[in-house]
């Protein structure tokens, strides 16, 4: 006789519960009515649940229309940025440690390095005026896992020109009192400095809770004030 586990019953009914409120939202998205103050909630609370709810809710955070933007060459092969070898050394180091990525062979992990190298040299070459911050590959890393190579890149390109903006304009570790400026939340501010110095997201669940938290409380203070 199979004894019937209560937990997983009870954590299935909610997740169903939070994928209606989620549906409810795509839906409402979809007809050019969004409610950010909703998204947050749900963000804040439970979580968007998958990729597939992401990438339906990521862009809009990022007030992006990705079927719109041109399918266009990501990185140019003649040209250097000033921050070629530091993207090297941070995105050798990069991916492997994820979880999902474990047990994979080298060779697809280096794949998806050099994949994510052409993101983030591409970005700092159309951008020469960002000066890149370790750390940022973290970030780029989930959206090209999640939306693959150009729809990653311009949701990179995108988080670098709004959420992450001030971030990017530090040009060394002496600036970081400047975050102190921030009109964003202590919580996001406290991610930075741990970037800055070095300390590294030991699984990608870290990186999905500040895209589900405080991008959302972003982009509602933009929209209030």
């Amino acid at each position: 006789m199979k004894i019937r586990n209560t937990k997983s019953v009870e954590v299935s009914k909610q997740e169903e519960e939070i994928q209606k409120k989620i549906d409810e939202q795509i839906k409402n998205i979809k007809a050019a009515k969004i409610d950010y103050q909703k998204i947050i909630e749900i963000g804040r609370e439970q979580g968007f649940l998958n990729e597939e709810n992401r990438k339906q809710i990521w862009p809009t955070l990022l007030e992006i229309n990705l079927s719109k933007m041109p399918n266009q060459k990501i990185m140019n092969e003649d040209q250097q940025s000033k921050f070629y070898d530091q993207l090297k050394k941070d995105i050798d180091r990069s991916i492997a440690f994820l979880d999902s990525f474990q047990n994979e062979e080298s060779s697809k992990i280096k794949k998806q390095q050099q994949k994510l190298f052409r993101i983030l040299e591409g970005l700092m070459q159309k951008q020469p005026e960002l000066q890149y911050y370790q750390g940022y590959h973290d970030v780029a890393t989930l959206f090209l896992l999640i939306f693959g190579n150009t729809e990653g890149y311009y949701m990179t390109e995108k988080a670098a020109n709004t959420f992450f903006r001030q971030a990017f304009q530090f040009k060394n570790f002496l600036e970081v009192s400047k975050l102190q400026q921030c009109s964003i939340s202590t919580k996001y501010i406290n991610q930075l400095i741990y970037r800055f110095f070095h300390l590294s997201f030991q699984d990608s669940v870290l990186i999905i809770i500040l895209f589900q938290t405080q991008i959302p409380l972003y982009i509602l203070q933009r929209k209030v004030h």
